[in-house]
């Protein structure tokens, strides 16, 4: 993977975590916003869930 492509994943998942509601037809979403391929924005739905799964540990921690 190219620093661009992770580069975009981590963009398409920052942008994804931070939605309050949830996205309708997210993998066609990504790739069209983020210019990314149906692999890669299956990453950045993984990493997504990483990301709000780590914020929400942090905010009971607090």
């Amino acid at each position: 993977m190219t620093e661009d492509e992770a580069a975009k994943i981590s963009s398409a998942a920052t942008w994804l975590a931070a939605q309050k509601e949830p996205q309708p037809n997210v993998f066609k979403g990504l790739r069209e916003k983020f210019n990314i391929t149906a692999v890669q924005a299956a990453k950045a739905c993984s990493l997504a869930n990483v990301i709000r799964r780590n914020a929400l540990t942090s905010e009971e921690c607090a």
